[in-house]
């Protein structure tokens, strides 16, 4: 992740543009951070483009101009019109001369005004563009071959931008400039993606790249189309770090007919014609695993809604769908339930862990590992200490014992059984006095989680109340309750 202030943000969520084409700005600036929501319902072909235009080999008239790019934007306004495009669009380019010469074109053609009221057209440049979102955006990019005057716009080198001149301000123009359009991003370019160099030929090629690897719209085409979460569970699962490290050994398939396919492979199964949401089949080294991923709704999933919550969805499972569970995982077929009280607002992270979990790769997530971090810098300042009995994370004041001479034991007070005032300068408190002070430390001591170090909380379960991680489901740690 490049290391500007301005760019630093927490998990967001994004709206606004497909992942194909916000996915430059989220990896590079905002290190995957966002959340992006917006399913893509249509051929990748259609929201990248690349158009390689041919240039007069005579000098241009105005300096950092192309008339060739323009006259090629100008034909693409006049299609836009005769098939009725009814969206917006912008024109974005890195010099100013060639901002002004796209202006006075477009302004002297005799559907300006057409273009101005349907299209809302806009012309600009990499640095007046902020804020300024539209479905279309064509970039006129104005570099020929054997020219490199992007260099003055753009950083040369992303990883050492404080070494350059006006680096955060270059850096802050390929991430604004980039993430402008809404439906469609089409790069109109005079020479090859591959020749254009530092971090502008980085991004080309990057956004060149989701054109030449599969594209998963056939994947959508396949989905239930009356179930919108399944669109936004698979755009979850290809945002998670698992899916973008293993995409080569990973094979998707939506609406799989799990129940037919078993009877295949077994023809005296008796078996309904399950279908499932997804089958993920991971191959790794040794053989293929699979697992099938759900997205449970409520309309299908569970009975009497209005009692649900997060601490006992599973007791409201439909009967018919916890049977089909068992006998799809009797068949050696394991899940991966998703519904909003488990994803809660991290469905990306669950989602990873989960995979991770499900194919032994492993894989902690960044929340995770602050967690933990921060636990140990607690440990580190003294605030915290590690119970050399029970082994179990405690603040400070629960090694208290004022017998000792340093007046911090190794030993919890609970573990001791015994626990002392810390008003008597080592004096022990009276039976009753130690048993009142005790029940009191069961009902208001901080339990801790013995594997994240954070302070438990009181749930429900089929067998009664218990201490649960307030992590869950990313650690499942319990303790019984007393």
């Amino acid at each position: 992740m490049v290391n500007i202030s301005n760019y630093h943000c927490t998990l967001k969520k994004h709206f606004r543009g497909y992942m194909e084409i916000i996915g430059f700005s989220n990896e590079t600036f905002y290190s995957n951070a966002l959340q992006i929501m917006k399913i893509r319902g249509i051929p990748i072909s259609d929201v990248i483009q690349f158009q390689e235009v041919d240039v007069d080999e005579r000098p241009e008239r105005y300096k950092n101009t192309n008339l060739a790019e323009i006259n090629y934007i100008l034909d693409e306004l006049d299609k836009l019109k005769d098939s009725s495009f009814s969206g917006s669009v912008g024109i974005i380019t890195p010099f100013t001369n060639q901002q002004k010469l796209l202006s006075n074109y477009i302004h002297e053609s005799p559907d300006w005004k057409y273009f101005e009221q349907k299209f809302n057209l806009k012309i600009m440049t990499f640095d007046s563009c902020q804020g300024d979102e539209k479905d279309i955006i064509y970039y006129s990019m104005v570099e020929k071959e054997d020219e490199d005057i992007l260099k003055y716009i753009f950083p040369v080198d992303l990883s050492k931008i404080a070494e350059e001149g006006d680096g955060t301000l270059k850096s802050q123009r390929l991430n604004v400039g980039l993430s402008r359009a809404k439906e469609s991003i089409r790069f109109v370019i005079s020479k090859e993606p591959d020749t254009f160099k530092g971090s502008i030929g980085n991004a080309l090629r990057y956004f060149r790249s989701q054109l030449i690897k599969p594209d998963d719209f056939d994947i959508y085409s396949k989905m239930d189309s009356k179930s919108p979460m399944e669109p936004q569970l698979y755009n979850y699962l290809i945002q998670t770090e698992f899916y973008k490290k293993n995409e080569d050994k990973l094979e998707i398939i939506p609406q799989f007919d799990i129940g037919r396919y078993i009877k295949q492979l077994d023809p005296y199964a008796v078996i309904p014609n399950y279908r499932t949401d997804f089958l993920i089949i991971y191959y790794g080294q040794s053989k293929a695993q699979i697992v099938i991923l759900e997205y449970d709704g409520f309309e299908y999933h569970f009975q009497d809604t209005d009692y649900i919550n997060e601490f006992n969805y599973e007791q409201f499972y439909v009967e018919s769908d916890v049977e089909r569970r068992k006998i799809l995982e009797s068949y050696g077929y394991p899940f991966i339930r998703c519904n909003k009280f488990i994803m809660r607002d991290t469905p990306i992270d669950y989602l990873n862990d989960q995979l991770s979990r499900h194919f032994n790769v492993t894989s902690v997530s960044d929340s995770i590992y602050e967690d933990v971090q921060e636990t140990y810098i607690k440990i580190e300042n003294g605030e915290e200490k590690v119970c050399s009995r029970c082994g179990q994370i405690k603040p400070l004041e629960a090694f208290y014992d004022g017998n000792l001479k340093s007046k911090y034991g190794r030993v919890c007070s609970d573990c001791k059984g015994n626990k002392r005032s810390s008003n008597a300068g080592g004096t022990v408190n009276s039976p009753a006095k130690k048993k009142q002070q005790s029940q009191k430390t069961i009902k208001d001591d901080d339990i801790k989680c013995p594997t994240c170090g954070f302070k438990m909380v009181i749930r429900e379960g089929l067998y009664g109340k218990f201490y649960g991680c307030p992590k869950y489901p990313r650690c499942r740690a319990t303790r019984r309750y007393k």
